[in-house]
């Protein structure tokens, strides 16, 4: 290395370690530190950058070795040289000095719909947060307040998107497709990148980035048990059907999502979820084979065939949960049967009359006993049966009467005695006594029903 070599790279890091700086007024300079400046031993014919120069070192560094070292490289080359030198050095000394740290805060799990909150930090304080989000479903990052988002101190917000899954998509047996971009998924990852910029812009940190998991918010139908029950549930879930259909269409936020993403139950409530599952089931495998066999029957489509499928599509969707509605409906007319004696507006006057009559006796028999024991003080016992729970006779007693049951009560109990030994055509064959080979007594009876025929048809759809 020659001696201008080293003197180049000596002044280079001496610049470099003191911070040189060189912005400032000539003319102000001149005025107020003349008496500091001695230029006699440059060469060059720029005396203005040549004294400016000198007098940043002087109030650099008060050093006289260093002093002399950076006069003699001035000296010896240009001033546009060395500028250029101390501008690089500025520059890679402000990355060795920048302590700016960014954490873009935990991973989160929300659900859709949510405001989320990003919990980023940096030290040291108070510097600017600023985020970007670099992948998953768009969305638009908001301030509390005007100022938050001018100033950019504090964390932004969102709304958490709601999942779009795209049932069109096959999930073939193919290991080339069985992959995890064409497996539908229940949550959606959004990732953000936050970097700390310091009030004047002048230095940044490194980036960090964060993952935000928005998890789907499930809609479940769960239907109870109770035998014949199941038909008013049939009903229940086809109103629910045509209103939440309005409802998603309104709001836009379950875009090609199923109206329930969960169906359960439980006794004959498990038979209408698996009725409903099976139905909307084989109605999208139907839909599909049918557009598997259109596709292979054509070879060319236009834009406008395949935009128009798309749009039959959310139709389609629509219309398997109505027909899965009708379809319940349909199965429960099949399986029900009538009972004439009972459906009848005659039965249904004299059972809720007799009903009516009864109370009202009570009511008055009970008004009476009440003025009774204002007239007499305490209660007017007659006979010791009257308040005996026990004896016989006590709930032959008007006060401890019950009244007669309704007619939908009646009508309920009087079917089910029927059908106990008849049975239903479409549901259970007509019971049968199972023999006591235990204990011979045959107390209670045990009757078995044979329920094939419900099975077939549930089969069937």
């Amino acid at each position: 290395m020659s001696n201008f070599e080293s003197l180049t790279f000596d002044c280079y890091n001496l610049l470099a370690g003191y911070k040189f700086k060189r912005y400032f007024d000539p003319k102000h300079v001149l005025q107020q530190n003349r008496w500091l400046i001695n230029t006699n031993d440059f060469d060059t014919n720029n005396e203005i950058e040549k004294q400016l120069t000198v007098q940043a070192i002087l109030e650099t560094n008060e050093d006289e070795i260093a002093v002399q070292k950076v006069k003699s490289l001035v000296a010896s080359r240009s001033l546009r040289d060395i500028h250029k030198l101390i501008e690089s050095n500025n520059t890679n000394q402000k990355k060795e000095d920048n302590n700016l740290l960014a954490f873009a805060g935990p991973e989160q799990i929300v659900y859709e719909g949510s405001k989320v909150f990003l919990e980023g930090q940096c030290f040291p304080p108070n510097q600017n947060l600023v985020w970007k989000q670099i992948d998953g479903p768009k969305v638009d990052l908001e301030y509390e307040s005007k100022e938050d988002e001018i100033a950019k101190i504090k964390n932004p917000y969102f709304k958490a998107p709601y999942i779009t899954i795209d049932f069109d998509n096959d999930e073939n047996n193919d290991a080339e497709n069985n992959n995890n971009k064409h497996k539908i998924k229940p949550y959606a990852k959004l990732t953000f990148e936050l970097t700390a910029k310091e009030i004047t812009g002048a230095l940044s940190s490194s980036p960090s980035t964060v993952n935000i998991i928005v998890k789907m918010v499930q809609r479940a139908l769960v239907f109870q048990g109770g035998g014949s029950l199941g038909a008013y549930e049939a009903g229940v879930f086809k109103a629910l059907c045509e209103n939440l259909v309005e409802k998603d269409k309104k709001s836009k936020s379950r875009e090609n999502r199923p109206i329930f993403d969960v169906i359960a139950g439980t006794s004959i409530g498990a038979v209408n979820a698996v009725l409903i599952t099976g139905i909307i089931k084989k109605k999208i495998d139907d839909n599909k084979k049918k557009k598997n066999e259109n596709g292979n029957n054509s070879s060319f489509a236009s834009t406008d065939d395949m935009t128009s499928t798309t749009t039959v599509s959310k139709q389609e969707h629509i219309a398997i949960w109505n027909d899965a509605a009708n379809d319940l409906d349909k199965f429960w007319n099949e399986i029900s049967y009538p009972t004439w004696w009972l459906d009848n507006d005659f039965f249904t006057m004299w059972w809720d009359n007799w009903n009516k009559i009864t109370k009202a006796n009570i009511q008055t028999f009970k008004s009476f006993l009440k003025e009774n024991e204002k007239i007499y003080g305490g209660k007017n016992i007659h006979h010791p049966h009257q308040q005996n729970p026990f004896s016989q006779l006590y709930f032959y007693y008007p006060e401890n009467i019950s009244p007669v049951a309704s007619a939908e009560s009646a009508r309920r109990y009087f079917s089910w005695t029927y059908f106990l030994f008849t049975g239903v055509p479409n549901v259970m064959s007509p019971n049968f006594q199972q023999p006591d080979t235990k204990f011979f007594t045959g107390i209670p009876p045990l009757a078995r029903f044979d329920n094939t025929p419900l099975t077939k048809i549930i089969k069937r759809y």
